[in-house]
């Protein structure tokens, strides 16, 4: 109920702006349409195949990483992760609701209405054995319950006449939903295709719109990036400030690099910037789809810690998986032990990812900030030696 409630909504956002092609709306799959999306041309008992063994490097059967008795939850395994029709997760992970009731005698080709309040669960969940995350297997649930392993994806299908029975819940808005037609329309819409794991990155009509309204943008791999409008400000720092800084344990030769006074400086066109620093679990991203190897990787060594009060040095074996910090990395955490060419290769597979699709504004790229775009954005408007003020009193808990 929950999940057709989700759909009804989104479904009326997306007609309303007229993003939707004509005689198509949101909503569940049907089961049918869950089968043969989640098979994507194989008939084998997993999408790739017919071993567990298969599964190795496509899901985590034994749950290493997250202390899961079997498939560990989310995409960790990039393009190899996802079937061939790039989709996601489709085994494992969580279950999956469909907009069919359950026939106990097996799936149906059309929808299948015929048992109001069981629905149909596809995939498998993240504790499930491999007996039980096969492309054919279904399980069956009251349409009003939620479970800790039971989740959904949104279908665009065609709206055909018959519908889903409105749900039994009474906080609940159900979606009107019809059967999928038994052949493609004579005349298919045109519809741009998007790349696997994704929600479209959301844009504006216009570059110009977007600067009125500090709209962010969304990337497709879930990176959020806001607005930072045209401006002007000072450059750098006053000699008083790095006399300041020098005597609070700043290095010298750090401070001199600040110039000698502060310098006007003009941000002419506005741009977009990381609402954070990039992740751990977006660079997993970019190094499952590309198979990219760090420069720290190629030499085995990265200048790190070596543990409270000690000094930095290069150590062996600190790289982006594993810095030396002495506790796990959580995909939340910044990414580091990268280098400026790794940063640069980074920005370039995400400017591809997005470019392709059409999903960045016209004349916009994915690149690292210039350094005045860089202190403009942290200074945010004051001229203080910290983004909140002077004193580093201040700081605490920013």
């Amino acid at each position: 109920n929950d999940a057709m409630a989700f759909c009804e909504w989104l479904n009326e956002r997306e007609q309303k702006s007229g993003r939707l092609p004509p005689g198509y709306k949101i909503r569940l799959p049907t089961e049918a349409e869950w089968e043969y999306a989640c098979r994507a041309g194989k008939q084998t008992k997993f999408w790739w195949g017919d071993t567990k063994e298969g599964g190795d490097g496509r899901l985590n059967w034994h749950g290493k990483a997250d202390g899961f008795q079997f498939v560990s939850p989310v995409d960790h395994y990039g393009a190899r992760g996802r079937n061939k029709f790039g989709l996601a997760d489709m085994l494992g992970n969580v279950q999956e609701w469909c907009l069919d009731d359950l026939d106990a005698a097996g799936a149906h080709e059309q929808l299948y209405t015929g048992n109001p309040g069981d629905g149909v669960l596809r995939g498998g969940a993240f504790y499930f054995s491999p007996a039980s995350i096969r492309c054919a297997f279904r399980a069956v649930a009251a349409s009003s319950h939620s479970f800790g392993q039971v989740g959904f994806r949104v279908a665009i299908g065609m709206e055909q006449a018959g519908t889903k029975p409105t749900p039994t819940t009474a906080q609940t808005t159900p979606a009107t939903v019809a059967q999928p037609p038994s052949a493609p329309p004579t005349t298919p819409p045109v519809v741009t295709p998007t790349p696997p794991r994704t929600a479209a990155l959301t844009l504006p009509r216009s570059t110009s719109a977007a600067a009125q309204t500090g709209q962010p943008l969304t990337t497709s791999i879930g990176m959020e990036l806001l607005y930072i409008p045209p401006g002007e400000f000072l450059l750098g720092s006053t000699p008083e400030e790095r006399a300041w800084a020098v005597a609070n344990g700043c290095s010298p030769t750090y401070a001199a690099y600040e110039g000698e006074q502060p310098r006007k400086a003009a941000i002419k066109q506005g741009f977009w910037l990381g609402k954070t620093e990039v992740t751990v679990g977006q660079w997993k991203l970019f190094a499952a789809s590309t198979s990219y190897v760090t420069d720290a990787e190629k030499t085995g060594v990265s200048n790190t810690t070596q543990g409270s009060g000690k000094p930095w040095a290069l150590v062996k074996g600190a790289d982006w998986k594993d810095p030396k910090f002495g506790f796990k990395l959580k995909d939340s955490h910044a990414v580091s032990c990268v280098s400026w060419r790794d940063a640069v290769a980074f920005c370039e597979w995400l400017n591809g990812q997005e470019q392709k699709p059409g999903r960045l504004p016209p004349g916009y790229k994915v690149r690292l900030p210039t350094e005045a775009e860089w202190e403009y954005a942290c200074r945010a408007g004051k001229q203080t030696k910290f983004w909140w003020g002077d004193t580093e009193q201040g700081g605490e808990n920013r």
